[in-house]
């Protein structure tokens, strides 16, 4: 199946032949984060509210854990259940060692019991997070927005293990290009709104961190030696 999560509600289709398998509409300000699938016959699902707030409680509501089941031959789609109180942003939610993590607009971190839902931390971490967050091992990271990385152990307990910078800042220099490259005028005052650095993609590859801004690629790994760039 291939499970599609937008702007009011979340579609299974079928990999062959992309005939809609099921649907599921009780959900609300699904429009960012994707929906996540980590192999145990549940989806997580990331909503906000919009700017004017006007549908806060339902997309509250639609940060859940979501299941589906084939019963005589129909596929119906069942909420296991929803967060009392976490939300997404950007990153869509992650499921690590038997929990779940939200982080919201403001850089609240949410950790809930994979299996019931129980909140066991709502915790603030330096800067709000563009990109999804990252699970290693025992670690999650989380890229802050403006460059700060912080890195907590996973569990029912919040412990921060390091806070990484990639670029200092209170360096005010936006990346001028960005606004050079424009030519049309509504598009190069949107460029200088947005122009300063924001770490808004990650990729692990190989032993390596690669990170994106807007206009950079970052490549970092541990310097061992012998190691080819």
């Amino acid at each position: 199946q291939i499970i599609c999560s937008s702007a009011g509600s979340i579609d299974s289709y079928d990999i062959e032949d992309g005939s809609l398998l099921w649907s599921y509409e009780h959900v609300s300000g699904n429009t960012v984060a994707t929906p996540i699938d980590y192999g145990t016959n549940a989806i997580l699902i990331g909503a906000s509210a919009g700017r004017d707030g006007g549908n806060a409680k339902q997309a509250q509501e639609s940060n859940m854990v979501l299941t589906a089941k084939r019963v005589e031959g129909i596929w119906k789609p069942k909420r296991l259940w929803a967060a009392e109180k976490a939300n997404s942003s950007f990153g869509s939610p992650l499921y690590s060692d038997g929990n779940v993590y939200w982080v919201n607009r403001a850089g609240v971190v949410f950790c809930c019991d994979f299996k019931t839902g129980e909140q066991y931390y709502s915790e603030r971490i330096t800067q709000s997070c563009w990109a999804t967050p990252l699970a290693l091992g025992n670690r999650i990271y989380f890229f802050g927005k403006s460059g700060i990385t912080d890195v907590i152990e996973t569990g029912p307990e919040f412990k921060v293990l390091a806070s990484n910078e990639l670029w200092d800042p209170e360096d005010e220099n936006i990346d001028s290009k960005l606004i050079n490259a424009e030519t049309e005028k509504e598009r190069k005052a949107s460029a200088r709104m947005f122009a300063g650095r924001v770490q808004y993609g990650i990729a692990a590859v190989t032993g390596s961190l690669i990170i994106r801004t807007g206009d950079r690629l970052f490549c970092i790994r541990e310097e061992l030696s012998g190691q080819t760039p």
